[in-house]
């Protein structure tokens, strides 16, 4: 059968935990659970749960009304690999080792479960 769809470059990527399956499409191996905006799954293969992620904390939920800064997540967890993108939009992978970021919730996809993250406002914004 000769289609597009079986070339090499449309394979599976193997070997990472977050993996760019093409620039718009992320990889995840699961192991450990991992937060992701919610209706950004596209597909999955084996025992894969998706459970609601509340705010952790009564000031991180105050910090979403306040800013208006509504980043609904899911929490995924099991043995698989779940498929992400969100609108056709292009995916970086970052890799935090010890340090910080801020990004705005329109542009996050999924992260790692165990990273520490709230909700702050940006100082000196317009």
């Amino acid at each position: 059968m000769q289609s597009e769809l079986f070339e090499r470059s449309n394979l599976e990527v193997e070997g990472r935990r977050f993996a760019l399956q093409n620039s718009q499409l992320l990889r995840v191996a699961l192991g450990a659970d991992v937060l992701s905006v919610k209706g950004a799954m596209v597909a999955f293969q084996g025992q894969v749960r998706f459970d609601h992620e509340r705010s952790g904390s009564v000031s991180k939920m105050l910090k979403k009304m306040v800013t208006s800064e509504d980043m609904p997540l899911m929490r995924v967890s099991g043995q698989g690999e779940v498929f992400f993108a969100h609108e056709a939009g292009y995916v970086y992978l970052v890799e935090l080792a010890g340090d910080g970021i801020s990004v705005n919730g329109r542009n996050l996809l999924a992260f790692d479960a165990s990273l520490q993250w709230d909700i702050n406002r940006v100082k000196g914004a317009g």
